[in-house]
């Protein structure tokens, strides 16, 4: 009995021991990363002082630079605020929204020192006044379906055809396979919305006149010979068959003009109810913006189809026939053309 209460004592003491270890240990630890985070915010002070020196000095760049560094040290919505001021010193407009609304989402702790919460009601006020300086660019295609158009803007692919950029000249590029790629330089300004227009084109080539197109092309037509023009006298009989043709043409795009025009309209008035004051930021109302465009594109086109196809038509019911009497007419559909193409 007494060499058990011995052993039990022991083993009691061995197990107190661990304990007061295993306490000193984690007491050792937690002042080591206090020495470690005390020693981060002399850092990181350090760094924000020489920026607040850059900044006042008007030194924005160096200015970003000690910043960047005092916060890598030892993140703070302090610093961020004057990484957000200083960026939009030197027109880096989007950059700096991008730090104000870091200041902004950052859910702070209710212990957090006070200069934290006025911080982030400080960078609200600031990023309400800067949104308005944003220039935004609107780039639309021609010459090629829009889901073969590559756009890139200052050497970046870019997928949205309203995108928000910083003032001062941007390359624009669109290429399409098929197509010869065209670049247009664009300067932009402050809080204005900028439009342009690239527009795609085969590249030239060379084609004898009894060639066969190349596969794809715009009009997709072959190419036949054609007949050398008899002397006879033409006929007085008028081209009805073919104006018949060519009038129902002119109702059909009518009709594809319509429709593809109504839902062009309904496409926008989706993007406006996605965008603030007619401004889209980042993602906002690009997918109805690239539907109202392609949607536009076809409901114009089909219109000017129809009013050639309806010229035709009055012009063949005026215009007399060949004596031959052999009117040969054709509806060509391609992805690039349609009409009514014959001899008459």
């Amino acid at each position: 009995m007494r060499s058990g209460l011995v052993t039990l004592g022991s083993t009691m003491v061995m197990l107190l021991g661990a304990w007061l270890g295993g306490s000193e240990a984690n007491a050792q630890s937690t002042q080591a990363s206090l020495d470690a985070l005390d020693q981060a915010k002399e850092e990181a002070r350090a760094s924000a002082d020489r920026g607040f020196e850059h900044f006042e000095a008007g030194r924005f760049e160096e200015a970003i630079r000690a910043f960047e560094e005092a916060h890598a040290k030892y993140p703070a919505p302090t610093i961020l605020l004057k990484l957000a001021q200083a960026n939009a010193r030197i027109g880096r407009l989007r950059e700096a929204r991008r730090h104000y609304l870091r200041v902004v989402d950052e859910k702070l702790a209710l212990y957090a020192p006070r200069a934290f919460f006025e911080t982030q009601e400080q960078a609200k006020v600031e990023l309400e006044a800067l949104l308005p300086r944003l220039p935004s660019l609107q780039v639309s295609v021609t010459g090629a379906p829009a889901d073969q158009v590559r756009l890139v803007i200052d050497g970046r692919a870019s997928e949205r055809r309203v995108v928000v950029l910083d003032p001062g000249i941007h390359t624009v590029t669109a290429t399409a396979p098929g197509r010869a790629s065209v670049t247009q330089k664009v300067t932009l300004q402050e809080g204005r919305r900028h439009v342009i227009t690239l527009r795609l084109l085969a590249p030239s080539s060379t084609r004898s006149p009894h060639s066969t197109p190349e596969a794809g092309s715009e009009r997709g037509t072959p190419v036949v010979d054609e007949p050398e023009e008899s002397g006879a006298v033409r006929s007085s009989r008028r081209n009805v068959l073919p104006a018949v043709g060519a009038f129902g043409l002119a109702g059909v795009a009518v009709g594809v003009g319509a429709v593809t025009g109504a839902l062009s309209l309904g496409a926008t008035a989706s993007m406006e109810k996605e965008c603030l004051d007619f401004r889209c930021y980042d993602g906002a109302g690009g997918e109805h913006h690239d539907r109202a465009g392609a949607l536009g594109a076809v409901s114009t086109v089909s219109f000017v189809v129809a009013g050639v196809a309806a010229g035709v038509g009055v012009g063949l019911l005026l215009w007399p026939a060949k004596s031959d009497g052999r009117p040969a007419v054709a509806l060509r559909v391609s992805p690039g053309w349609m009409g009514v193409e014959g001899t008459f």
